[in-house]
């Protein structure tokens, strides 16, 4: 099957939020410049009143949830994370999705879907891929506190492994 459209409602006060962050952050960027150089806003187009050095200093990232690796304006590096679910190991399953923000009324009936898969040999066809899609609704519900792509991967590889297709 293919999704040909999708969407979702989001609140308007989640928008305004949205737009407050966006703006207090630029502001706070913008009165960082102006305490490194009072005269910043004043210097003709195209010059640089800040050094970039200066400049990445005063950026901040914030990152909500578990992230395995970051990699912020580097290079020449490589970094690998491992998501260590193994087949059958609904321990391990089961703590790496708490670790996401999930609850556990969230997995209930989920170790008996997914070992009825494992027994039938189907993969994450049918149940397990309807459980992919639950739990990641409640990933965009911002259930998890973490991006809905990292949810997404998280949770696909982890039931993937459990199933023992790693």
């Amino acid at each position: 099957m293919q999704c040909i459209e999708a969407w979702r409602e989001v609140p308007l006060g989640a928008i305004d939020r949205l737009l407050d962050a966006v703006k207090n952050a630029v502001l706070g960027y913008a009165i960082e410049i102006e305490k490194l150089n009072p005269d910043a806003g004043d210097v003709p187009m195209g010059t640089k009143p800040v050094s970039e050095d200066n400049l990445t200093q005063i950026f901040n990232t914030h990152i909500a949830g578990p992230v395995g690796n970051v990699a912020n304006g580097g290079s020449g590096f490589s970094q690998q994370a491992t998501v260590s679910v193994g087949a059958g190991d609904w321990e391990a399953l089961r703590r790496y999705l708490l670790s996401l923000g999930l609850q556990d009324n969230d997995l209930d009936g989920l170790q008996a879907d997914l070992d009825a898969a494992r027994a039938a040999g189907t993969g994450v066809e049918g149940t397990p891929s309807s459980w992919v899609g639950k739990l990641l609704g409640k990933a965009g519900a911002g259930v998890t506190g973490v991006g809905v792509e990292v949810a997404a991967g998280g949770i696909a590889k982890a039931i993937a492994a459990y199933l023992g297709l790693s």
